[in-house]
Protein backbone atom coordinates (compact mmCIF):
# COMPACT_ATOMS: atom_id res chain seq x y z
CA UNK A 1 0.00 0.00 0.00
CA UNK A 2 0.97 3.00 -0.97
CA UNK A 3 0.62 6.32 0.68
CA UNK A 4 0.14 9.37 -1.39
CA UNK A 5 1.25 12.78 -0.14
CA UNK A 6 -1.82 15.67 0.72
CA UNK A 7 0.78 18.54 1.56
CA UNK A 8 3.60 20.07 0.10
CA UNK A 9 6.15 22.60 0.49
CA UNK A 10 6.72 26.08 -1.68
CA UNK A 11 9.59 24.69 -3.78
CA UNK A 12 7.79 21.61 -4.60
CA UNK A 13 4.25 23.64 -5.69
CA UNK A 14 6.28 25.89 -7.80
CA UNK A 15 8.20 22.80 -9.27
CA UNK A 16 4.74 21.24 -10.03
CA UNK A 17 3.56 24.21 -11.47
CA UNK A 18 6.62 24.91 -13.56
CA UNK A 19 6.75 28.79 -11.99
CA UNK A 20 9.20 30.12 -9.73
CA UNK A 21 9.37 29.56 -5.77
CA UNK A 22 9.15 33.20 -5.64
CA UNK A 23 5.96 33.39 -7.37
CA UNK A 24 4.69 30.89 -5.18
CA UNK A 25 5.90 32.91 -2.07
CA UNK A 26 3.92 35.97 -3.82
CA UNK A 27 0.85 34.27 -4.15
CA UNK A 28 0.97 33.25 -0.70
CA UNK A 29 1.74 36.16 0.62
CA UNK A 30 -1.33 37.62 -1.45
CA UNK A 31 -3.97 35.16 -0.01
CA UNK A 32 -4.56 33.74 -3.21
CA UNK A 33 -3.07 30.19 -2.53
CA UNK A 34 -4.59 28.37 0.84
CA UNK A 35 -1.87 27.13 2.80
CA UNK A 36 -1.65 25.96 6.57
CA UNK A 37 1.48 26.76 8.60
CA UNK A 38 3.13 24.09 10.74
CA UNK A 39 5.75 26.08 12.89
CA UNK A 40 7.84 27.75 10.20
CA UNK A 41 7.04 25.32 7.48
CA UNK A 42 4.30 26.41 4.94
CA UNK A 43 2.37 23.53 3.37
CA UNK A 44 -0.23 23.54 0.73
CA UNK A 45 -2.67 20.90 -0.28
CA UNK A 46 -2.56 18.90 -2.89
CA UNK A 47 -6.07 19.69 -4.01
CA UNK A 48 -5.41 23.62 -3.88
CA UNK A 49 -2.55 23.16 -6.00
CA UNK A 50 -4.42 21.38 -8.61
CA UNK A 51 -6.98 23.98 -8.43
CA UNK A 52 -3.82 26.99 -8.83
CA UNK A 53 -2.94 24.59 -11.73
CA UNK A 54 -5.84 24.47 -14.13
CA UNK A 55 -5.97 28.80 -13.53
CA UNK A 56 -2.81 28.85 -15.32
CA UNK A 57 -2.87 28.88 -19.60
CA UNK A 58 -0.32 26.81 -21.35
CA UNK A 59 2.09 29.89 -21.78
CA UNK A 60 2.14 29.57 -18.20
CA UNK A 61 -0.15 32.37 -17.31
CA UNK A 62 -2.40 32.49 -14.08
CA UNK A 63 -5.88 33.61 -15.57
CA UNK A 64 -7.07 35.24 -12.58
CA UNK A 65 -4.51 37.86 -12.48
CA UNK A 66 -5.32 40.91 -13.42
CA UNK A 67 -2.02 41.77 -14.49
CA UNK A 68 -1.25 38.26 -16.01
CA UNK A 69 -4.20 39.13 -18.33
CA UNK A 70 -2.36 42.18 -19.41
CA UNK A 71 0.79 40.49 -20.21
CA UNK A 72 -1.59 37.34 -21.84
CA UNK A 73 -2.92 40.23 -24.26
CA UNK A 74 0.21 41.99 -24.70
CA UNK A 75 1.59 37.93 -26.03
CA UNK A 76 -1.57 37.48 -28.05
CA UNK A 77 -0.98 40.36 -30.05
CA UNK A 78 3.40 40.00 -30.33
CA UNK A 79 2.54 36.39 -31.71
CA UNK A 80 -0.25 37.89 -34.00
CA UNK A 81 1.79 40.57 -35.52
CA UNK A 82 5.03 37.75 -35.68
CA UNK A 83 3.01 35.91 -37.46
CA UNK A 84 1.13 38.89 -40.08
CA UNK A 85 5.00 39.64 -40.93
CA UNK A 86 6.01 36.04 -41.52
CA UNK A 87 2.95 35.56 -43.65
CA UNK A 88 3.42 39.09 -45.30
CA UNK A 89 7.74 38.34 -45.91
CA UNK A 90 6.78 34.58 -47.14
CA UNK A 91 3.99 36.49 -49.86
CA UNK A 92 6.87 39.17 -50.51
CA UNK A 93 8.82 35.73 -51.92
CA UNK A 94 6.70 34.19 -53.38
CA UNK A 95 6.16 37.31 -55.61
CA UNK A 96 9.68 37.72 -56.37
CA UNK A 97 10.60 34.38 -57.33
CA UNK A 98 7.27 34.33 -59.68
CA UNK A 99 8.77 37.58 -61.33
CA UNK A 100 12.56 36.11 -61.46
CA UNK A 101 10.81 33.01 -63.08
CA UNK A 102 8.59 35.18 -64.92
CA UNK A 103 11.94 37.28 -66.54
CA UNK A 104 14.00 34.39 -67.19
CA UNK A 105 11.34 33.06 -69.11
CA UNK A 106 11.34 35.66 -71.65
Amino acid sequence: MTIQRVFYGPREVAEILGVSKKHIYQLLKANKLPHIRVGRLIRISLADVKVLRSSYDENGLCMTDPTAAKHRAALLAYHERRRAALAEKKAAEAAKAAEAKATDGE
